[in-house]
């Protein structure tokens, strides 16, 4: 199957797939509370309707959130925070057409946000662990080999180091790819996405080659490009897309931003990049 399908419908199937989850999650709790609480187990004849009706949201909130985080293909937080609200504003629109109706709601709607913050910490803490992992196994393959490399520069006494300039507002991305360059031997500097001024940014830094997402807050990529590509003192400097952002539906920002690399973010693993910045670097040294 081809990837990029597998990719789109993994994103389709994010709200129907955590929606079905969600609600096949309140049975095994009815089950439990059964068999614990109505007939045997721990206590006997307990009236279990009231608990199931105020519990059936708390569990179905994290259930809904946890498996959209895992459906995902990427940006997994982020999606798991729009998840969270869309739960949230659905059910407490629903709390507050109910709430004179039913005194009891008010307790479930309680557990309804409290399910929603503890589905939304967990996807947080699987995240950062996902990361660090990602980061981990790529650095610890090829440790010896990275801190050999740096070593080498600094013995040869090359101490204008290439550098490279990050612009990305994902912090944990950013810091993994800083890491990674600096192992690899490069100077680099991390900028928490552009900001309004970005040629005054590379002015100072003067880098080598720039990596920059597309989808940034105060500037985006293309904005990015065309400001900084304008500049006579800048526009030598080779750009890298490193996204997640489809530049196929925008082939006449493409073909207008002439030299610059894409690389999808999903497709490639740091040392990936490194080496696209090798390759970029040499292709951009006049012969």
């Amino acid at each position: 199957m081809n990837k990029d399908f597998k990719y789109g419908l993994r994103w389709v199937a994010v709200v129907p797939g955590a929606l079905i989850a969600g609600f096949l999650a309140t049975f095994p709790l009815h089950w439990l509370l059964y068999f614990t609480l109505a007939h045997g187990g721990i206590v006997s004849g307990v009236n279990i309707k009231p608990i199931e009706y105020n519990l059936d949201p708390f569990v179905s909130a994290i259930t809904f959130i946890l498996v959209g985080f895992e459906i995902t293909p990427v940006n997994k937080f982020k999606t798991s925070v729009v998840l969270a609200t869309t739960w949230l504003l659905s059910f407490f629109g629903v709390f507050i057409f109910l709430s004179a109706l039913k005194p009891q709601f008010e307790l479930r709607g309680a557990l309804s946000l409290l399910g929603a913050f503890l589905g939304l910490y967990i996807a947080w803490r699987k995240s950062k662990s996902e990361l660090n992992e990602a980061l981990e196994k790529e650095t610890g393959i090829q440790k010896e080999r990275d801190l050999k490399s740096w070593q080498h520069g600094v013995q040869e006494g090359h101490k204008g180091r290439l550098k490279v300039l990050i612009f990305e507002d994902e912090r944990a991305l950013r810091e993994m790819y800083e890491t990674k360059f600096r192992l690899e031997g490069f100077t680099v500097v991390g900028h928490d996405g552009a900001s309004k001024d970005p040629v005054s940014i590379i002015l100072k830094q003067k880098p080598d080659v720039i990596i920059s997402e597309v989808l940034m807050p105060v500037m985006d990529g293309f904005g990015l490009a065309r400001i900084y590509k304008a500049d006579s003192r800048t526009k030598e400097i080779p750009l890298i897309f490193l996204t997640n952002y489809t530049l196929d539906d925008d082939s006449k920002q493409r073909e207008a931003l002439r030299a610059v690399y894409y690389m999808a973010m999903t497709n490639f693993m740091p040392s990936d990049v490194v080496n696209r910045v090798r390759e970029v670097l040499r292709l951009s040294i006049p012969s």
